[in-house]
């Protein structure tokens, strides 16, 4: 491994026990009577750390690069920070690591308990990981919205430390790791699957969580479900449509009115299993709006196959609508009589 906060090959740590308690739930041995086991069954990690000698994380980004061209598949980002929007230079990283080096980024989604929005787990082509405890329940402190792909137990799990030791703890921290030892497996179990197809894996095959009564209020805002690598190794014939981008257009660039009439064109992508009777529907989650033609068939779509709407969806701008109002979307998409996870999604577009 290496030491990115000191610049030396040295990755071990001087004080607390945040990366050795990752490690232990991606990593520890199995089967040896002893501790705990990791959910990454015989797994190799690449020990890297970013914290100086004030316990500062730096260099954040470039390790993420050593890693992708140092042997790692996953790379899991037990850390970050809130922004309102991320850098050109670090989703540019994210994208480098992801289809030029073949690396899936795995990252916690935030211990802040809102929406704001974390980087990196917020970037696009990243697995955005919240918490849940024992019971599937979102643990209070996860952060949580539309940027969020996966939730995990991270609430009161139990893993190494240092000096030979166990604890307890909590936070999408340990989320994360579990999630990406669980990408591990996936990907040695399906060695030709790209990055992003590992990711899809997981996230279609998870157990819905969100319609729980505990998360009921979250609903649309806490990833696909909660993991079940069981499932992401036997579920073989789940497609996985994902929105790959969206467009609004209007009678004006940047801005909309009420009584407008607006025209959205999205174009999509089938990661996994070949679909038959593909059905999209656009809802809007805002009373704001009236949304007209808002189902469209694809019929069968290959996999890793993309394609757009075969017309736009219209959408009717209520008078009543406030100014700077922000509108929430939601695709929802069934084929081959399965249910297919939802993509929501925010659009900015709408300041009046």
């Amino acid at each position: 491994g290496w030491d990115f906060g000191t610049n030396d090959n040295n990755p071990q740590i001087t004080s607390g026990n945040h990366g050795v308690f990752v490690t232990g739930l991606a990593a520890a041995h199995t089967d040896n009577g002893l501790g705990i086991s990791g959910v990454g069954f015989n797994v190799k990690y690449l020990p890297i750390k970013i914290a100086d000698h004030n316990e500062l994380l730096i260099n954040g980004y470039e390790a993420i690069v050593y890693a992708s061209e140092h042997g790692a598949h996953i790379i899991n980002l037990s850390w970050g920070g809130k922004m309102l929007s991320g850098s050109s230079f670090e989703q540019d990283v994210v994208n480098y690591v992801t289809f030029n080096r073949g690396c899936l980024i795995v990252a916690a989604a935030g211990n802040d308990g809102n929406e704001i929005p974390f980087y990196p787990a917020s970037y696009k082509n990243v697995l955005s990981v919240s918490m849940t405890d024992a019971t599937d329940a979102k643990v209070a402190s996860s952060s949580y919205g539309y940027n969020v792909d996966i939730a995990a137990p991270g609430g009161n799990v139990y893993s190494t430390i240092q000096g030979n030791s166990y604890t307890s703890s909590s936070g999408t921290s340990f989320a994360s790791p579990i999630t990406a030892a669980c990408a591990a497996i996936v990907k040695s179990y399906f060695p030709a699957f790209s990055p992003l197809q590992i990711a899809e894996r997981l996230r279609v095959t998870a157990d819905i969580i969100d319609t729980m009564s505990t998360n009921i209020t979250y609903y649309n805002l806490f990833g696909s479900g909660r993991v079940n690598l069981y499932r992401a190794l036997s579920d073989n014939e789940i497609p996985s449509i994902r929105l790959m981008n969206v467009d609004f257009i209007g009678k004006s660039p940047n801005q909309i009115k009420a009584g407008d009439t607006i025209f959205l064109n999205a174009e999509f992508k089938n990661y996994l299993a070949p679909t038959q009777s593909l059905m999209v529907k656009l809802k809007s989650l805002s009373s704001h709006v009236s949304i007209l033609d808002s189902i469209h068939a694809y019929g069968s779509v290959g996999s890793l196959v993309s394609f757009s709407n075969p017309t736009l969806y219209r959408i009717i701008v209520h008078q009543d609508i406030p100014i700077d109002e922000m509108l929430d979307f939601k695709f929802e998409f069934s084929a081959n009589h399965l249910h297919i996870p939802k993509i929501s999604f925010r659009s900015a577009a709408f300041g009046l």
